[in-house]
């Protein structure tokens, strides 16, 4: 309304005044359209604050918008470094979720990190959980190397989440419910998540490093994520122990989840259907809420000029299930990018390591590409792939085909072949700043440039259905500028302007991504051939 009434008084003004030459005339309406488009550049911000819009988000995310302090740790080193920053300063306790933590210098550098910790301020809380087959993962099967000595030092508080020997129903079934967000909080305050596992690959620099991405936010969030913590680790303290009982049906079992570790959400996702559970089971629900005493001797008192919006989303395909007519899996992460994509204008980028991602998501993109969205991907090619390279490649070119067809881009990440080429060929170092990461196993994804996600979610098939996750989404603007350096690096393939330093030379730049093509994919998908691709897919559950 304010622009309508300044473009209207500026036609009066102008109309009033004959004697205005055109020049005046151009500065003026070059002036209005400035504000026009600067309106339009934050337009999808500026939706998420509509009450109705905000409290739709607050629904399907289950999670409420707080204010922060933001930092993005692209690449291992920085987030490395902020790690053991935090922990270095931290006062009263620290909480991790971590999949897997491995014995090498860095897995052991951070280990130390604890250690000192621990030695410096012997009264503080240290408390992990891990998954199950963090121990196979790592080559540690029976826990004897370092899984013994981070044990001691986390004073024997670690969890490794759904081990088989819980019994429970769901925990012979090997493929699910697995423990996959990284997390670490320190004293309520100061949090890191994102796609960084404890180890070498991750916090590496140079030839070694990984292409992945992490968040730090210091404010309330840091108080929800370590409120999620201690609702996870008591939860799973509270399974593995068989003589704690739960609802023997799995829809009460799943009712008295939701009712215990986020109170309410069983009305939305059980609308119709009002449980009772008898005080055996309803144990559960006490010891959850005991949980969080622990929280409650410190006081929080985050300053006011924090200013960037953040959510924190959680996943847990245990007790992640709606009911209508029968029990059905969703997931809340995907669940916000549907909705994100229904207001979303112009494009939506993603970062998806692995891109075996389900029919669901899949039709998502698929919809928001024929809508005239711009819908970029960024994902591995068989050169940077870090396990299983070709199975793993045929299981995501299958998907491809759909994708291709409707619009969708897909840029495949070419790792550094090409930088160890130029080594090769010159005769030269070139610096560790200067390498992009061998493989891509950032979890990203950017709304018109304007709201961002950065997540230890992988958008596909695993994360969706059978990995706990935590996202964060950001709606600022100066963060979604950062975050789309990321891609604009990774997609602008014309690098005129950028040279590679390679001990005394300066060479052009190679290309960090190749732009996937239908005809690229084509003979893959002939008569006899299409199964080697199919084959892979099917079992992308696993993958």
């Amino acid at each position: 309304l304010e622009q309508l009434i300044f473009h209207r008084q500026t036609l009066v003004i102008i109309g009033r005044n004959k004697m205005l030459s055109l020049r005046p005339l151009v500065f003026f309406l070059v002036l209005a359209s400035s504000f026009d488009g600067f309106s339009k550049s934050n337009e999808l911000i500026r939706k998420l604050k509509i009450v109705e819009i905000e409290q739709k988000l607050d629904n399907i995310s289950q999670s409420k918008k707080t204010l922060n302090d933001v930092e993005l740790l692209h690449l291992g080193k920085k987030s490395f470094l902020k790690r053991i920053n935090i922990i270095k300063n931290a006062k009263n306790f620290i909480y991790h979720s971590i999949p897997y933590w491995y014995d090498d210098e860095k897995g052991n550098e951070i280990y130390q990190a604890f250690v000192d910790k621990k030695e410096k301020v012997p009264e503080i809380n240290l408390k992990l959980i891990v998954d199950w087959s963090s121990n196979l993962s790592v080559q540690d099967p029976f826990g004897k190397r370092i899984f013994k000595r981070i044990s001691k030092v986390f004073d024997h508080n670690l969890l490794r989440w759904n081990h088989p020997s819980w019994l429970r129903p769901w925990s012979l079934k090997l493929s699910e419910n697995h423990i996959h967000e990284k997390i670490l909080i320190v004293d309520g305050e100061s949090l890191i998540l994102g796609g960084m596992n404890n180890g070498s690959s991750y916090y590496n620099s140079g030839r070694m490093s990984w292409h992945d991405t992490d968040v730090y936010i210091n404010g309330p969030a840091a108080l929800e994520g370590s409120k999620t913590f201690l609702k996870m680790y008591a939860l799973g303290n509270y399974l593995k122990n068989y003589k704690n009982k739960i609802p023997l049906t799995k829809k009460k079992r799943i009712w008295l989840f939701q009712k215990s570790i986020f109170p309410g959400s069983q009305k939305i996702n059980f609308p119709s259907l009002r449980y009772k559970v008898n005080k055996k089971r309803m144990k559960l629900e006490s010891t959850i809420r005991k949980s969080l005493e622990e929280l409650e001797k410190y006081e929080y008192n985050f300053k006011n000029e924090k200013k960037t919006p953040v959510r924190l989303i959680y996943d847990n395909p245990l007790f992640d299930y709606k009911i209508k007519n029968r029990l059905k899996k969703f997931n809340k992460t995907i669940e916000t990018v549907e909705f994100l994509l229904k207001h979303t204008k112009e494009e939506v980028m993603f970062a998806i390591p692995y891109l075996t991602i389900s029919e669901n998501f899949k039709n998502l993109l698929i919809k928001a590409a024929k809508s005239g969205i711009k819908v970029k991907i960024l994902t591995n090619s068989l050169l940077s792939m870090d396990y299983v390279p070709e199975l793993m490649h045929n299981a995501m070119t299958y998907s491809y085909k759909d994708l291709l067809k409707n619009g969708v881009h897909i840029y495949e990440w070419q790792g550094h072949k090409a930088f160890e080429t130029i080594e090769k060929k010159y005769d030269c170092d070139i610096p560790e700043n200067e390498w992009p990461g061998f493989t891509v196993h950032s979890k990203l994804a950017l709304f018109d440039r304007q709201v961002a996600m950065v997540s230890s979610h992988n958008f596909n098939l695993r994360s969706e259905k059978f990995n706990s996750e935590v996202t964060a989404l950001i709606e600022d603007i100066n963060f979604s500028k950062q975050l789309y350096k990321i891609f604009h690096n990774a997609f602008d393939n014309n690098k005129k302007n950028r040279r590679l330093k390679c001990g005394q030379l300066s060479l052009d730049y190679p290309e960090l991504t190749k732009l996937v093509k239908f005809v690229d994919i084509k003979e893959k998908f002939k008569i006899g051939r299409r199964f080697k691709l199919k084959i892979p897919f099917l079992l992308k559950r696993y993958l």
